[in-house]
């Protein structure tokens, strides 16, 4: 990433709105958080501790399919679709740049770009279409810390001390991101766990998004 600063206007040379691209890693995970705390809000009925995440739009089988349980549904499925549509774009514009140019990291930005694929399609598929929401969620956090993994390693491999700082703060934030899946948690509801993995998700798309906005 940010390697030397004869290059920082390479990516812009390439893409007229590639700031504009980084934009949008920035807003998703502010984005996800504000609709994911606005259907929490307007269900008294959910748990943290007892439900997860995607309960918030109903469970397997529910009627209507979308908006099982109304407001928290819509605002749920339309959250991951606006935001997963945004993180597909900046994938995009990641893909074009000249960060994580290695193949591991070329390998890390095509996974990135599958697990964007994946966040718009819970929005498609939300719990109450049964098997479809089970395979796109979980194949989303499976995804997701690899493809941080794979391009926090491409980091590593650069000679630039800011690259190699920021390789070793990725390899980190994937291994969060997976860890809270392997705990035996108390608890019985996945919804802890689940934001124990987004976190690392956004904190990575906040920074690379940052690096393209400035790069």
């Amino acid at each position: 990433m940010g390697q030397v600063k004869a290059k920082k206007r390479g990516p812009r040379t390439r893409h007229p709105h590639y700031h504009w691209i980084g934009l949008f890693g920035i807003l998703v995970p502010f984005l996800m958080l504000i609709f994911l705390m606005s259907a929490i809000s307007q269900a008294p009925w959910w748990s943290i501790t007892d439900s997860s995440i995607s309960r918030l739009a109903g469970t397997p089988g529910d009627e209507p399919y979308w908006s099982a349980t109304g407001a928290p549904a819509i605002l749920l499925n339309g959250g991951l679709l606006i935001c997963g549509a945004l993180s597909i774009i900046f994938a995009i514009g990641m893909w074009g740049s000249d960060v994580f140019h290695t193949g591991l990291g070329k390998l890390g930005k095509t996974l990135y770009a599958c697990s964007s694929v994946m966040l718009f399609s819970i929005g498609i598929f939300p719990l109450t279409s049964g098997a479809p929401h089970y395979i796109v969620s979980y194949t989303l956090f499976v995804l997701a810390p690899i493809s941080i993994l794979l391009m926090g390693v491409s980091a590593l491999m650069r000679d630039n001390h800011v690259d190699r700082a920021l390789g070793i703060l990725f390899v980190m934030l994937a291994w969060t991101g997976g860890i809270p899946f392997i705990v035996n948690w108390p608890w019985p509801g996945l919804a802890i766990p689940e934001m124990l993995a987004i976190i690392p998700q956004g904190m990575f798309s906040v920074i690379v998004g940052y690096e393209l906005m400035v790069g």
